[in-house]
């Protein structure tokens, strides 16, 4: 948050022309702003025979609150006399302005000025916009207040000179909306009044200059009313939900809370009109009761702000509420159309009358609304919408969303796709999850090709018409918010064993009437299991205010659990608040949500045949209690699946490797094989290529693998050298790779998966610390075959520089028994020959020195001799070498370096960030458009093409380019995620801004953590900077309808 330099000016369609009327106002920042209780209105007062009357001023702008010479319970004023003409500007007599002198120009030294405006009649001019009559008001006005205050005027009152014009902020004629001195104006009959009175002691105490940086905001930022149209399905409280929504600054410190019917507040057409003169002559004179086209007695003012509406002759909200509230209104609407970007309050808060009741403004999203219902109620007899207001107190409503006291940080969600690839995204979490649930787990592992999962399924949700229509700009969220969550999903997806199965929930889809299951919960599940999880794209939803809307939806479907995908959330997830208690039902849903980047959903979905979700259980405080899965995803958090270390032997390698010991200090992995016997080989150093390298390009990376599944060389991988990596030449040899540059490869049985089929013998990573880690995996959609072990940093930059001088290092990895090495096993192996030999130790290996089938996997007797002083040196030791090993309590898990890279601020394996590219604009539908159409027959089609492919501009696509987040356009309405959530205090918390980027240089070391088993306990490198959020800074209140 901040304040601006150069604050934009607001300004009134005028027939045609654009007038400036609006004021420049600075930001203000909520978290600092005060809580003041307000005057019920500004005045000034005067005594007379012991009777003081209060007479109504609207306070103008001023740098100072008062000064010392107008701040007195006893100033002198003093009315200014004018000799004065109106003069035309052309022959139809259109009056451009009024020639005046003042008769006592030296009476106003030292006091204040009371100043009667123009009689004059400002007509239309068909010209420049300087020549608009509005301007020539303004320039009237001002002219006065300038000729007193070069008098010497210490303040100026000034009278409207036209019967029944509602005074206001008298701006849009200068760049400087600053007043030399404090000036108050009055409409005629209140100045006729007080210019009569007793002018030599006047009170001005209760008459404070409108400043910006004193606009009251109202905290809770947001509030809510209660929609309730009888008419619908399932009446007569058949459409019933809360709607967001901002008290202005202006109106009482408390009301009741009102429940009555909505009605269309309509001026007559004279009142309609933008022209002073016409406004003057044929509307200002009428009564509130005559200037509405419906009686508005007892009802709840619907004011809409179209652009074919000018509502000229009243064009300040202030207006708007005191006129509804002299008709009898209970309380005002004002539906905007605005998105969250622009969504002001309507202000200023200083008035010139005492307002009684309150008034609210909409999003565009729930104009449409409410529109779209009063609309369908007008066409059955006696079903009128009605709008329950919330309790104002200290002008303020109950707030719509819930207290974001609690943040709960990121939980590890892992994806299975085509029981080969799996990965892990960073989701956040949500404050309305149901506590405790029990969580939905994947198998632990899964035998080759996955057997018939049928549960945990992720499952694309399809928007229905009206929603895409209301997206792409060709409908309003009023159709596609009216007829609730079941309605608002067209279709259910899933690709199973590469076979699209679809299920109709809505019709029309597409445009065309389709057959649709009556009873979509029981149909999704029937077609795609009973645990499947919901996935949504934020986008795809722009009329959704909260996340509540998304699980609402997914809920309706029959889903067991719901991801929601981020657009706007380039970084890492965010932690989603709910509404309050609104319904009086529980805060809690029955089924939970979790976010995820955009990346992670498009990496899980894009080209995949089957895709499976794995989602931690949730604790009774409500934050999921994310176990192993942490360790395996990277967190900085202790292994719970810890292992004690082993040992592997080097059969061949200079003496300066391993601290020149023939035996290397190594770590386990709890997804090793069950059984494996000891294995002789040579070790084959290969590097990831730079796409997976990086999880910028994680899916990029995916889809190398899956191009290059039928060629002879890896796409993902090259040798240490960066020539291509041929994949016989890893048949028969133990792969030994960096972590660093795996990053697209967590858990690193992916790794692992890469090369077991092409006849690896077994994998050993290098760790970026020096600390011996066990590597551990939850769920595995596949058969692991093949051993891993970790080696320390040390050894591992040994085993690096041996490797590239093109010596040859070659290890005995030890045997596994009930999925753990057993110590001493390397010399009973080579005793009993049963030592698997690798490529160039005997074995038979594609592209070895002599192919075959290797069935004995036994070594010669010149072998053994050569191993026989190790062996007796293993013998002698026996099963109890203890040495290497430690307590697996007696180490944490050190961040690794990379994790440390504080540009990146995050760790998320698969959750790659989508930085939204800088040309792209706000507009509904942006990237909408650009996507791949989805159809009836297939929604799921822009997850089906090439990456790049005819995704020219396509943010979902654009995995190459990534803007700074200063290139990153704020968020609104159209095109971003829900509204984040106001705190349960002043603060605003942000869901989707991008953040604060840290200081470039990586930390040298981070504290140690304490063991932790839930999200919010794990501590990310960066979450304690701070982000730039939009809506902590709060948009100008607005004292104008701004139109065109």
């Amino acid at each position: 948050g901040g304040f601006t330099s150069s604050p934009p000016v607001m300004s009134v369609r005028r027939s045609g022309r654009s007038v400036a009327r609006g004021a420049t106002l600075a930001l203000a920042v909520l978290a600092i702003l005060p809580v003041v209780t307000r005057a019920d209105f500004v005045y000034v007062s005067t005594t007379a025979s012991g009777v003081v009357t209060k007479h109504p001023c609207a306070p103008q702008h001023n740098t100072e609150n008062t000064t010392a010479a107008f701040h007195k319970t006893n100033a002198e004023a003093v009315l200014v006399t004018f000799t004065e003409s109106c003069e035309p500007e052309n022959a139809a007599g259109d009056v451009t302005a009024s020639n005046f002198t003042i008769s006592n120009r030296t009476a106003v030294n030292g006091k204040i000025a009371v100043v009667p405006g123009s009689p004059c009649a400002f007509g239309t001019h068909d010209g420049a916009e300087d020549k608009d009559p509005w301007f020539y008001y303004l320039n009237d006005f001002q002219g006065r207040v300038d000729k007193v205050i070069d008098a010497g005027a210490v303040g100026v009152i000034w009278g409207e000179g036209k019967p029944g014009k509602i005074p206001e902020q008298m701006t849009g004629h200068k760049t400087n909306v600053n007043q030399l001195v404090p000036v108050c104006t009055m409409s005629k009959s209140d100045f006729d009044t007080f210019k009569v009175s007793t002018l030599s002691s006047v009170d001005t105490t209760t008459a404070p200059m409108y400043r910006t940086e004193d606009e009251q905001y109202p905290n809770p930022t947001f509030t809510y009313l209660s929609l309730e149209e009888p008419w619908a399905a399932g009446g007569p409280n058949g459409l019933e939900f809360p709607i967001p929504a901002k008290v202005a600054t202006f109106g009482p410190e408390t009301a009741s809370s009102v429940e009555a019917e909505l009605v269309a507040a309509r001026f007559i057409s004279a009142c309609d009109d933008d022209n002073y003169e016409q406004c003057a002559s044929n509307c200002w004179t009428k009564t509130a009761t005559e200037i509405f086209t419906k009686n508005l007695t007892g009802k709840i003012a619907f004011f809409a702000s179209k652009e074919e509406l000018h509502y000229g002759c009243y064009s300040m909200f202030s207006h708007w509420a005191k006129l509804a509230m002299d008709a009898g209104a209970a309380a005002v609407v004002y539906g905007t159309e605005q998105d969250v970007g622009g969504w002001s309050f309507a202000g200023p808060y200083t008035t010139p009358f005492n307002l009684t009741i309150p008034f609210f403004s909409l999003l565009k999203i729930h104009t449409d609304t409410l529109e779209h219902v009063t609309a369908e109620s007008a066409t059955r007899a006696g079903h009128e919408v009605t709008i329950k207001t919330p309790l104002i107190a200290r002008g303020a409503g109950a707030g719509y969303f819930a207290p974001s006291d609690t943040d709960f940080g990121p939980a590890p969600v892992l994806m299975w796709r085509d029981f080969g690839d799996h990965f892990y995204c960073d989701a956040g979490q949500a404050h309305f999850n149901p506590a405790p649930w029990p969580g939905l787990p994947l198998p632990a592992a899964a035998a080759g090709g996955g057997g018939e999962l049928n549960t945990n399924r992720a499952v694309l949700l399809v928007p229905s018409d009206a929603c895409v229509a209301a997206n792409t700009g060709g409908g309003t969220c009023g159709s596609c918010l009216a007829p609730g969550p079941k309605a608002q999903i067209a279709q259910l997806w899933a690709r199973i064993h590469g076979a699209s199965v679809t299920v109709n929930v809505s019709s029309p889809i597409d445009g065309a009437q389709v057959a649709y299951a009556a009873d979509a919960a029981r149909a999704a599940r029937a077609a795609f299991g009973e645990n499947f999880v919901a996935v949504m794209f934020s986008e795809d939803f722009d009329c959704f205010a909260a996340y509540g809307e998304f699980a609402a939806s997914a809920e309706a479907m029959g889903a067991s659990a719901l991801l929601i995908a981020m657009r706007a959330s380039p970084y890492l997830a965010p932690h989603m608040y709910g509404v309050a208690d609104v319904a009086g039902d529980g805060a809690r849903r029955a089924t939970p949500t979790f976010s995820i980047t955009h990346t992670c959903a498009t990496r899980a979905l894009n080209g995949g045949t089957n895709v499976f979700v794995d989602l931690p259980a949730i604790g009774s405080d409500g934050n999921a209690v994310i176990g192993p899965h942490a360790y395996a995803a990277g967190y900085n958090v202790p292994n719970t699946e810890e292992m004690g270390d082993t040992s592997f032997k080097l059969e061949h390698a200079p003496t300066t490797v391993c601290g020149g010991g023939a035996e290397c200090l190594a770590g386990q992995a709890n997804f090793n094989p069950e059984t494996y016997p000891a294995v002789q080989a040579e070790l084959i150093f290969l590097d990831a290529v730079s796409d997976c390298q990086s999880w910028w390009t994680c899916l990029v990376c995916d889809r190398l693998e899956a191009d290059g599944a039928s060629g002879a060389t890896y796409l993902r991988y090259v040798a240490w050298n960066g020539e291509p990596l041929r994949k016989v030449d890893v048949a028969g040899r133990v792969v030994f790779a960096m972590e660093d540059s795996l990053r697209c490869a967590h858990p690193f049985t992916n790794f692992v998966f890469d090369f077991q089929d092409h006849q690896a013998l077994g994998v050993i990573i290098g760790l970026s610390s020096n600390t011996i880690e066990t590597l551990a995996a939850t769920s595995v959609p596949f058969t692991v075959a093949i051993p891993t072990f970790t080696i320390g940093n040390d050894d591992a930059r040994q085993f690096e520089q041996v490797l590239k001088s093109g010596e040859e290092i070659s290890v005995l990895l030890p045997r596994l028994a009930n999925g753990e090495a057993v110590s001493g096993s390397i010399g009973q192996a080579i005793a009993e020959g049963t030592l698997r030999l690798g490529k160039n130790h005997g074995g038979n290996y594609p592209g070895g020195e002599g192919e075959g089938d290797d069935k004995k996997n036994q070594i010669g007797a010149g072998e053994i001799i050569g191993f026989f002083v190790l062996l007796g040196a293993l013998l002698a030791v026996g099963a109890g070498v203890v040495a290497w090993r430690r307590s697996s309590q007696s180490g944490t898990r050190v961040l690794p370096a990379w994790l440390t890279d504080a540009l990146r601020g995050m760790r998320s394996f698969g959750g790659s960030p989508n930085a939204p590219s800088a040309a792209r604009g706000t507009a509904a539908g942006a990237g909408a458009a650009s996507r791949v159409t989805p159809t009836r027959t297939n929604p799921y089609a822009e997850f089906e093409e090439e990456i790049d492919g005819g995704h020219a501009g396509n943010e979902r696509y654009a995995l190459y380019f990534f803007p700074q987040p200063s290139e990153v356009p704020s968020p609104a309405r159209r095109g971003s995620d829900p509204i984040p959530p106001a705190s349960g205090g002043t603060e605003m918390v942000d869901a989707f801004a991008a953040p604060t980027l840290p200081p470039a240089a990586p930390p040298t070391s981070l504290p140690a953590l304490a063991p932790v088993v839930a999200a919010g306990e794990v501590e990310l490198v960066g979450r304690t900077q701070g982000v730039t959020n939009p809506f902590e800074t709060i948009p100008p209140a607005d004292p104008y309808v701004r139109q065109g």
